[in-house]
């Protein structure tokens, strides 16, 4: 599957602007705050005209929540739709993720800088384990697939594989995610729903990919 790479510069400008904005807003955020403290702390305010009236107990936690979150590109559709070969695109060309013929990925991917090539496995709602060096820099293809055998304990679909990678594109916090293709079985289903719903809406792009292949044959 072939993708149009033309607008790569644009994704790119648009993101850059999307970070030096993120950062300025970030900045900004705590510069409010300290001075909130100021005002607290010189007795100029009551703390419930602080709360009630420059932010209140709701609205902090959804700020906070906001501005931890890094922004992510997430990509997700059908099986062998050609997700992987997209974020190949996306991250400039290249084979940073395996593709095949065949359905390869049948983990979550989650891809992020780093000048020191790593992987590590995240149990769903769990603790990172430890970070291992990812020789020859990129992902293997044994280590996003599950054997059939594997692909038996429903428990092995909840576990997600972080990449720390050598590409440029990715900083400084960017990360790109490849989800496995959905209506491959029904405990990676149920898995990846429960994934989605832990993902931070504030800084996530959802790319759903579609194979127009498969859409065309479908119609003759």
């Amino acid at each position: 599957m072939a993708y149009a790479t033309g607008n790569a510069p644009a994704w790119q400008s648009g993101l850059n602007q999307f970070r030096s904005r993120k950062v300025y807003s970030r900045k900004l955020y705590e510069e409010c705050l300290r001075t909130f403290k100021d005002i607290i702390h010189s007795k100029a305010l009551g703390e419930t005209i602080f709360m009630s009236h420059l932010i209140s107990d709701d609205e902090k936690p959804s700020l906070d929540r906001a501005f931890q979150h890094e922004p992510s590109i997430v990509l997700m559709g059908q099986v062998n739709s050609g997700k992987s070969s997209l974020a190949n695109e996306i991250l400039g060309g290249g084979t940073w993720l395996p593709v095949a013929t065949e359905p390869c990925t049948s983990r979550l991917v989650q891809l992020k800088y780093s000048q020191r090539p790593y992987y590590r496995t995240i149990p769903f709602g769990g603790k990172p384990s430890k970070a291992y060096a990812l020789q020859g820099g990129i992902p293997k293809p044994e280590q996003i697939s599950l054997t059939d055998d594997e692909k038996k304990e429903p428990e092995n679909f909840r576990i997600q594989m972080e990449f720390g990678i050598a590409n440029d594109w990715l900083r400084p916090n960017l990360q790109v995610i490849d989800f496995p293709g959905w209506n491959e079985n029904m405990e990676l289903d149920d898995a990846l729903k429960d994934i989605i719903r832990g993902m931070s809406v504030e800084t996530l792009v959802l790319v759903y990919v579609l194979d127009g292949n498969r859409m065309l044959r479908g119609l003759v």
